[in-house]
Order: C-alpha cells, then structure tokens, then sequence
C-alpha cells in the first residue's frame, strides 16, 4: 500500500477567495429590478427525472439537483465530470483505469472504478455499459457546450429505470435545435499542452430544426506520483447531430447521432489505447393534452476498444453493441390530483472479446422491463406517489423493484418527504463470464451465478423557500442497507505452473448511514451563492478497507459563487474538502491512502456590453496547490489553467 504524507490544508485563506464575491452581491442587489426577479423566483425549476413526467421540483418525491446552462459556463469545466464535482452528496475523483476510465463519480458514497449503482442517460438514452457496469465519462458522445441542463437524482430510482439506478440517476439533457440560422466557435488553450477547438452551427428548413457541433482536443494529462512523465496523454474528436421534426402542434420526432474518438495514455504502464463510440437514437414524442402524452424511444450504441502495451500488436481488441427500444404514457386526472405513468423496455447487448472472454469470445444479454408510477393526492398538503416495476434478463429471475413515498406540505415554502425503495444491481458481465490473464501468473475468471445486489433504503427529506424564493434549503438523511454485495476471492495453485486465480462470490452486506443539507442564495436570475455538507458513514460484514469501508470520505463540504461583476465582466468559484479516505482500484490491484484535502475551481469572463456574443475567458482548476493525490492510478492531479474565447452568431 502507498502512503502519501499529508498536505496541510489552508481553509482559512482557501475561504477568503469567496468573500470579494458576496461583497459584490450586495452591490448587484441594489441595482436588480425587483419586479422580474420576483416574478423569476417564484416561477420553479421543471424536471422530468424523478418520475419520468415534467413536475416542478418542490413535487419531486425524490432528492434531486439541477445544473442549469449558467452553471456550466461559469464552472470553466473542461472534464465532464467536474461539472458534478462541488454537488451536494456527489463522490467525484479523477483515476485511471487500465480500462480507459478517467474518471470515478458516485452518488452517496462507493467511489470505485466503475460505479456500476449510478445510471447516466443522454437525453433519456443509456449511457451505462453493461460490460463493465458504469460509465466511461470521457468517451461520453456528449460535448459540454451541447448541454442544456444536468438532473442528478440522488437516492434509488431503479423502479422507473431498471438496474444501474440504485443509489441515483445523472440525466444529461442536450440543447434542443432551434428554428433560426446560428452558429458557435470556440478555442482554449492552456498548460500541460491543452488545446481545444469546438464548432457549432444551427438551422431550420420548415418543419425540421438541427443542430450540429464538433470538439477537439488534446492534453498531457498527469504526471506519475514520482515525478516523471505519467503517460496520460489525451487527443479526442467528438461530433453531435440533434435534428428535431414538428410533425403537429402536437407531435415531435427527435433524431440524433454522434460519436468520439480517442487515443490516450492510460498511465505509469506505458500502455495506450484507441476508443470508438457511436449511437443512434430516434424518438417520438405526442402531448395528447395538457394532462397525457405518449412517448416512444429506440436507440442503438457501439463500442470499440483497442488495448496496446509497449511491445509491438494489440493485447485486446473489445467490441460491444446495445439495442434499446421503451415506450411510456403519462396521463393525468382529477384535475390534477390523479397522475399515472407507465411503460416498458427492451434492451439487448452483445460483446466480443477474445481477450477478456478467452473461453467463448462472444457474450450476449437481454433485459425485458415494465413498470407503472401512480401519484395520488388526496389532500391539497399531502402527495402519495408508488411506482413499481419488473424486470428481467436471460437465464434470471424476474426482480422487483418499487418505491413508496409521501410529500407532505407545511405550507407554500416548506415540504416534508419521506420515502422507502428496494432495488437491484445485476452484476455486469466482466465479473459473470470474464476468463482472462490480468497479469503474469494471475487470472480473473467470472462467476456466472452471481447473484444481484439488493438496495433496501429509507430517507427523509426537508425542502425550504425563504426571500421570496431567493433563499431555498434542503436536508436529507438516509440509511440504506446492501444485500448480496460481491467481492472478490483468490485461489492458488502452484501445479502446473504457480497461478492465482481470483474470482467474486456473494458473502457480503454493507450499511450507509447519511446527512445531506445545503443553501442556495439567488439575488439576481444569474447570480447566486451557495453552501452544501455531505456526511456519509459506510460499513461492511467483511470490514473490506479500500472496496466499502473507507473509501467514501466521511465529511465534504463545497462553497461557490456567480457574481456579475458589471462592465461585461462575471466571475465565478467553487471551493470543495473532502475528508481522507482509502483508495483502491481493482483493475491495478493497489491501494492508498488520500490525506484530505481542498479543491479551488474559478473563472473569471467578460462580454463585451455591445457585443454579447463575443466572451473571453480564463479559468483554473486545483488552484489551491500544484497537485494532489486522487486516486490509486499511479497519478497525482496537477494545478491546470486555460484562457479562451467563444464567438456566437446569430443567437
């Protein structure tokens, strides 16, 4: 195990960054116009994650987080992930796997390799694999310029969205095209060689309305823990094509495509890899009325993986396809007061792999699934909402998953929410049928009667609007209980040649026991301030340091700002602790130990007042020291800084 000495940590000063901020708030108060920020507060935030029909976000029977358009351009975030990385009950670290994943996100505690309990969605399209469980974030065919908005629904959510959704659900919603000629280019550059290019260019012909971008870019990347190059290298292209058809005042079809492309280093092993990823997905939406409405979505996602090490040839040459076609009908009743919505799917997925399937390079599964939401309210302060659902794959058991909760409200600016839920984790099918030589001497060798993971939690939650609702609050707590937990065991055999093999078996129970509660201050639509505390505690049977036990650090606190600064100029920062905590990563088979440490994200940009669509911009990441320890990768995360400019026209 390595042991990395800690850092002290400097909050005191870390936290004055954010004082000239909230000073500058109180200046841009004086001068807002009260009587559209008002109207501006009053109006909610709509989702459509927490129960799969548009409702307002005080009505959600799940805890759920919104990342607005203005949030993502002030973040100053290159990475995906660190658009998630200073939210409330959010484990988000960078680590590279000899998978190719850069990077690890969780929902409420489990940072690992591949969070296989967390289901990301593109526009309602899944992004989880079901090869190695979890998501490979940087090969997302998903540009950040692209997005609209992020839900992150924090809790389960598997009875509206199958396996994958036990412990949350990250729905990516991309910019809808619209009926007008626009365009968008955009460069930054920065240290540790970075260089990205983006274009984007819009428009309409009739009744059909696209929208096509492309991103470049190239990185360094990270140095190794001892100082030397880490062969982390990164050069990508990713291209987006969203076009959608009115067919009727009340009928749409949504077309999209897209695809990255990508060499990278994938650390200290001077091993490198090329990664291809493309989908193709086709939606239908009808609003029958105000109330009901029918949506059907077919989709299809490919997967091409080329392992190289130093020596000459591939090593391992992955290829995976997955089928996904669902249909849902949401209608309402009662003036309100009644809302079903319910539906089904079938999803198919295939791989190849002489490498990791040696003994039958060819795997395939199929999941077939229903489920029904029903939301009743019987009194005008009380929401019961049930959802349920049955889903199963090839050769298993069906497996039921369903949650209970009630809204309960106090009054206009306060709500209560209480809620229970089982749900379920099929094991992916590297650890069911994988047959492979992880290193000389050693050999993985899946356990095809693995059986799921169960989820039994309970939460309560409170939700407060205060200031006309400029202030707005909230709390959780939950305690969530973790049957059939897989891990791994070895064996070994020293005829006839000495060999370790390792394998995973169901022996273990895990207990989570949580405090999620945060402030949100908005002074103006564009300017805020906010605060959050996660505190998260993880035990197991098996006392398994560094895979449960741990590895989820204990205490995160996040702070940041917005501020408009006037003359054009706006700035922003995030300031992120997480507390120490055990690292391991199983596709390296090491450990270690993070000591704790604080995170500082700005960006500073300015607009010209008579030319909106011209912004310059700089930012930095890791701005409180030069680097730090992450993740048991064999890298450290090194103080990153771009400058840049976007030029818009005709939007």
């Amino acid at each position: 195990m390595l042991n990395f000495e800690h850092e002290r940590s400097r909050p005191q000063w870390l936290s004055l960054l954010l004082i000239p901020l909230l000073l500058l708030s109180q200046t841009a108060t004086v001068h807002a116009e009260a009587s559209d920020t008002l109207a501006f507060f009053q109006e909610e935030a709509k989702v459509v994650t927490a129960s799969r029909r548009e409702q307002s976000i005080s009505d959600s029977p799940v805890a759920i987080d919104v990342i607005t358009a203005r949030d993502i351009e002030a973040s100053g975030a290159v990475n995906l992930w660190d658009l998630l990385r200073f939210r409330m009950g959010m484990d988000v670290i960078d680590s590279r796997s000899l998978e190719g994943n850069r990077a690890i996100v969780s929902v409420r505690g489990f940072p690992q390799e591949f969070s296989r309990n967390v289901l990301v969605l593109i526009d309602g399209r899944r992004a989880y694999s079901d090869i190695n469980g979890g998501v490979f974030w940087q090969q997302l065919a998903v540009q950040i310029q692209d997005i609209e908005r992020i839900e992150i629904v924090r809790g389960p959510n598997a009875a509206l969205f199958g396996t994958g959704a036990a412990l949350g659900v990250i729905n990516i919603i991309t910019e809808k095209p619209e009926p007008v000629a626009s365009a968008e280019l955009g460069v930054l550059g920065g240290n540790r060689g970075a260089l990205q290019t983006s274009e984007m260019v819009g428009g309409h012909a009739k009744n059909f309305a696209y929208r096509v971008s492309h991103t470049f870019r190239e990185d360094d990347g990270a140095r190794a823990a001892n100082g030397s190059e880490g062969n982390d290298f990164l050069n990508q292209q990713k291209g987006n094509f969203r076009g959608i058809w009115t067919l009727s005042e009340k009928s749409t079809l949504d077309l999209s495509a897209g695809g990255s492309w990508m060499n990278e280093g994938l650390g200290p092993q001077k091993t490198n890899a090329d990664f291809e990823r493309n989908f193709q997905m086709l939606r239908f939406h009808r609003r029958n009325t105000e109330a009901s409405s029918v949506e059907w979505m077919a989709s299809r996602s490919e997967a091409k993986d080329i392992f190289k090490a130093q020596f000459d040839g591939p090593y391992d040459d992955l290829k995976s396809v997955q089928y996904h076609t669902e249909a849902l009908h949401s209608m309402g009743r009662r003036e309100g007061r009644l809302n079903t919505t319910y539906g089904g799917s079938v999803r198919k997925s295939a791989a190849k792999s002489a490498t990791l399937f040696s003994s039958d390079p060819k795997k395939d599964d199929s999941f077939l699934r229903g489920f029904v939401s029903q939301m009743v309210a019987p009194l005008p302060w009380l929401t019961l909402v049930g959802a349920f659902s049955l889903e199963k794959n090839a050769g298993a058991k069906t497996r039921p998953a369903y949650q209970l909760s009630n809204l309960i409200r106090a009054s206009r600016e306060h709500a209560f929410r209480a809620s229970y839920s089982v749900a379920h984790t099929v094991p992916p099918t590297a650890l069911t049928e994988s047959n492979v030589a992880v290193l000389p001497g050693v050999r993985l060798v899946g356990n095809p009667d693995l059986k799921p993971q169960r989820f039994t939690s309970y939460e309560a939650g409170h939700s407060g609007r205060y200031r006309s609702g400029r202030l707005q609050s909230e709390s959780n707590l939950f305690y969530t209980t973790i049957d059939h937990v897989d891990q791994s065991v070895s064996s070994f055999s020293p005829v006839p040649v000495p060999l370790i093999t390792t394998s995973f078996i169901n022996v273990n129970r895990v207990i989570v026991r949580g405090v999620e509660t945060g402030l949100t201050y908005r002074w103006n639509p564009g300017d805020s301030v906010f605060a959050n505390y996660t505190y998260e505690h993880i035990s197991d049977e098996k006392g398994n340091e560094g895979q449960f036990t741990r590895n989820t650090p204990k205490h995160k606190v996040n702070l940041g700002s917005i501020v408009a600064l006037g003359r054009g100029f706006s700035a922003s920062a995030n300031l992120g602790y997480k507390d120490g905590y055990l690292m391991q990563s199983v596709s390296r088979r090491t450990s270690v130990t993070v000591p704790a440490y604080w995170r500082v994200d700005a960006r500073l940009a300015y607009r010209p007042e008579n030319f909106s669509q011209l912004q310059l911009f700089v930012a930095g990441q890791n701005l409180s020291r030069s680097n730090h320890l992450e993740a048991a990768d064999g890298l450290i995360v090194p103080r990153t800084y771009q400058a840049g400019l976007t030029l818009g026209f005709g939007r």
